[in-house]
């Protein structure tokens, strides 16, 4: 646990001198619907999650971005088998790179780019059940894959539709109440969505 969240303040502090290299950076709000893979988790939690993110980006070589986002899901469902109330929070932390290309040589003010970064996610689950513990959590490391397509308009603002590729899974071996075990959560999937935000 230690070991993890030093490895993600490290990459933060060593890619923090790139702020003093910045040329244009954006800062964005963007939704997304969010697709688990697992099935499990679409039967108790239905197909799709709702996550909101705050992105923020800066450019420091060429159309080599850094990037920073934090995302928020929220989703309410039921155990299987019992149907008792179980409510999930997944908040991710990703940083990582992308690379900016021209969409189309007619397309003024169209870019499309391509990412990849780690992901540091905080895991929350509240189960109103007697048969599990009710209040549960795990914190670990992912990756995600990014695409998207960026619109720039009146200069400053910028538009955005993308698809992103998350990965993490959580381990809950040995986390039992009543001789009942939690299983692991794997919170893998795609994530496609639209944002709206600023150039400076």
């Amino acid at each position: 646990m230690i070991k993890k969240i030093s490895l993600v303040i490290l990459t933060c502090i060593f890619l923090s001198p790139l702020t003093l290299l910045a040329g244009e950076q954006e800062a964005k709000i963007r939704v997304a619907y969010f697709r688990p893979e697992a099935s499990i988790l679409r039967r108790i939690y239905g197909n799709g999650f709702i996550q909101y993110q705050l992105d923020y980006s800066l450019n420091f070589c060429g159309k080599l971005d850094y990037f920073a986002n934090i995302g928020y899901m929220n989703k309410h469902g039921h155990s299987i088998g019992e149907e008792d109330p179980t409510r999930l929070r997944l908040t991710p932390i990703s940083t990582g790179l992308k690379y900016n290309f021209d969409f189309c040589n007619f397309c003024n003010g169209l870019e499309g780019y391509l990412g990849a970064g780690l992901t540091y996610s905080l895991l929350r689950i509240h189960d109103d059940s007697p048969f599990v513990i009710r209040h549960s959590g795990k914190n670990n490391l992912g990756w995600v894959a990014k695409s998207g397509l960026n619109f720039t308009f009146c200069n400053c603002g910028v538009a955005e539709i993308f698809l992103d590729y998350y990965y993490t899974e959580f381990h809950f071996s040995g986390v039992t109440s009543n001789n009942v075990v939690r299983n692991d959560l794997n919170l893998s999937g795609l994530l496609f969505g639209g944002g709206l935000g600023v150039k400076f």
